[in-house]
């Protein structure tokens, strides 16, 4: 079991792109995402982040059995970016988070993602915003046993 702690994050300006679908098409739309801010020579302060906007696992299983999944990709930035069609810019909110880090495939967030309701539920938390990802390295330049991730779960 990894271990989870609590810290509190900032808010942080983030370019965003949310959609409907599976998840296999995070690594699809990142590059998008990315590439659209390197055109406009905007460069990240930090990792690029997956919110997931279903409440429950259960429910973020079943979404990504039919692809409705409700999907937001953002890259932390330094500056405001106009609005565009499938790009927007706001603040994304701080705060309290239960976190923990997960080492190896993206296939086996399950258990991790279940680990981290189950400590929400254990310690009489409630979620205050959906689960966030921070991908913390390039699953292109590395092995996938060695992609890093951060998982956290904004709670009151």
């Amino acid at each position: 079991m990894e271990k989870i702690k609590i810290d509190e994050l900032q808010p942080q300006l983030v370019a965003s792109m949310r959609y409907r679908g599976s998840y296999d098409e995070i690594m699809e739309v990142l590059p998008k995402l990315l590439g659209h801010l390197a055109s406009n020579k905007v460069e990240l302060t930090g990792p690029p982040i997956f919110i997931c906007h279903e409440e429950t696992p259960e429910a973020a299983l079943e979404a990504d059995r039919k692809g409705t999944a409700d999907i937001e990709i953002c890259a932390p930035i330094p500056r405001k970016i106009k609005d565009g069609d499938e790009i927007k810019c706001y603040t994304l909110s701080g705060g309290r988070m239960a976190k923990t880090i997960h080492e190896g495939p993206y296939s086996d967030f399950r258990p991790m993602h279940q680990q981290i309701y189950s400590w929400v539920r254990e310690h009489h938390r409630k979620l205050a915003a959906p689960l966030r990802e921070y991908y913390l390295n390039d699953p292109y330049r590395v092995h996938e046993n060695e992609i890093m991730t951060e998982i956290c779960a904004p709670i009151n």
